[in-house]
């Protein structure tokens, strides 16, 4: 079923970037655009067996070289001192108040006050978390590009932010368009794409001169299946702060009402990355743990109590916090004795900050490899199945010796390898290979797609974002509108999802009458 679910996916996504193409012909740009958007969105949400699209990179590229320079006149940076080293943009869609994508930008500023940086999100709604107030007195310039503009015209206000900056870095969502089509001329300064969201389908290889993996054995996959150029590996820099290392086990445990008399296990992440598959059930395992440990007790945040998982999953030893702050999770963090990885998908950064408390870290089982984050050798090795997974984490829980000896090999390893010296020795090896790179955008031929065990687990994962509305298609003929309703039929979902009054407007109706009545 999955592979044929991916495969609809996939045709219907084909499909509608013809339908893109038709509406860029016909010289109707907004309206491509935003179809373009939502199918990068449609693909980020549902497994097509992509991970970059290069038709649909070529049309934010053409549609890029047609952009006005009305905004030229912008001014975001006056005159720079050009000595104090490089002056990197930070670009961002949105930032949130948790999450490992936020952090990974943040402790970048934070860790590199050598060089100056600027900071520009293209989308954000929400109000700023506290997070980026934490950096405000190292960037040199902070902009949120207008939400209620056009992507054309953020398109071009961001084009001309970056002629004054030496370096881009994109920390962008992986369905934001806005870069791709800011940065398809070749005057700008070299671009790097974090591939924060390595494991998914992403827009930006085409204007990317450098990708940064936080995963070494992303490295070599990507070449193959995002044609990826000049790759280097940046780990995840990792700082933990006076307030995250602020009490001993016994203090935090006695803040949280907790039990000194309980083995505790954290387990971070949200409700989708503990959504149980064929291959693993993260409930099933943990539950047989506890029942064998009567000691043990396991918190999770990201879940809800009256979440459907909780409801399915309910124990008398697992509580579910839901979504939790960060200074509370930080006395969480504190109180543990160990942090447990989320299964079939992980929380890379998370499980980071636990081990470089000194927590003992217990790996998933059997990962598929967009979850795999260390090579699997002692101390971080990760269990062949479930009962392998059930049986070491018993012996953890019940061996001190055992115990101590892994919780102390693994905080010597991860406090070499992501301390923050470290992290700036990569990140200025990178910063020397780009200082030599002129920015150019590249179009391959093909595009790649996969229907292997990677994209299977990918289609479980999926959020299963609805179709383009009809509203994007209203420029086109007759003859191609059809074609828009055959091919969201192909895609299996019901025309009851629009509605048969609506599909006659959309057919049938004059385009001035048929925008009013499809909004």
């Amino acid at each position: 079923m999955s592979k044929e679910y991916i495969f609809r996916n996939k045709i219907y996504f084909d499909n509608c970037l013809k339908s893109a193409e038709r509406l860029i012909d016909r010289g109707k740009f907004s309206s491509a655009t935003h179809l373009l958007k939502d199918l990068a969105t449609f693909a980020y949400g549902n497994c097509t067996g992509y991970y970059t699209n290069w038709k649909l990179e070529s049309l934010l590229i053409q549609i890029g070289k047609n952009l006005t320079n009305e905004k030229e006149d912008f001014v975001f940076v006056n005159d720079i001192d050009k000595s104090n080293g490089l002056k990197i943009l930070h670009i961002a869609t949105t930032i949130y108040e948790t999450g490992g994508h936020t952090r990974l930008l943040t402790n970048w500023i934070k860790n590199d006050p050598e060089n100056t940086h600027g900071l520009v999100l293209t989308s954000q709604v929400d109000p700023l978390p506290s997070l980026l107030h934490e950096t405000n007195h190292l960037l040199f310039k902070f902009h949120c590009l207008d939400v209620e503009s056009s992507i054309l015209s953020r398109a071009e206000s961001l084009r001309v932010i970056s002629k004054s900056f030496d370096l881009i870095i994109l920390h962008i969502h992986p369905d934001d368009i806005i870069p791709v089509i800011a940065y398809s001329v070749d005057d700008l300064p070299p671009i790097a794409f974090m591939n924060h969201a390595d494991h998914i389908f992403s827009v930006g290889m085409s204007v990317s001169d450098i990708t940064l993996q936080i995963r070494p054995s992303c490295i070599e996959v990507d070449e193959e299946r995002r044609g990826s150029r000049n790759q280097c590996f940046i780990p995840i820099p990792v700082e933990i702060t006076s307030n995250e290392r602020k009490y001993d086990t016994s203090t935090a445990r006695n803040i949280l009402g907790l039990s000194s008399n309980e083995k505790i296990l954290l387990s971070t992440g949200a409700a989708y990355k503990f959504t149980p598959s064929e291959r693993h059930n993260f409930f099933a395992c943990a539950i047989t743990v506890l029942d064998k440990n009567p000691v043990a007790r396991l918190v999770i945040a990201g879940i809800g109590k009256e979440d459907e998982l909780a409801v399915r999953y309910d124990h008398p030893r697992i509580t579910y916090l839901g979504l939790v702050s960060k200074d509370d999770l930080a006395i969480y963090e504190q109180a543990c004795d160990l942090y447990i990885e989320s299964f079939p998908f992980a929380s890379f950064t998370a499980m980071l900050q636990a081990g470089l408390l000194g927590k003992t870290i217990h790996l998933m089982p059997s990962p598929f490899f967009l979850s795999k984050f260390f090579k699997s050798r002692y101390p971080f090795e990760y269990a062949s199945d479930a009962n392998e997974w059930i049986n070491k984490l018993d012996n953890l829980l019940k061996d001190d010796v055992a115990f101590k000896d892994i919780q102390d090999d693994q905080y010597s390893l991860l406090s070499v390898e992501y301390t923050k010296a470290n992290w700036q020795k990569w990140v200025s090896s990178f910063y020397c290979k780009a200082r030599n790179i002129k920015h150019i955008t590249t179009i391959s031929k093909k595009s790649k797609h996969y229907f292997g065990s990677n994209e299977t687990a990918l289609s479980l994962l999926d959020f299963h974002y609805s179709i383009p509305p009809l509203i994007r298609y209203v420029d086109l003929n007759f003859i191609n509108r059809l074609k828009q309703v055959f091919y969201f039929i192909q895609t299996g979902r019901s025309l009851k999802e629009i509605g048969r009054k609506k599909i006659l407007d959309f057919l049938f109706l004059p385009t001035r009458i048929r925008l009013i009545n499809l909004f």
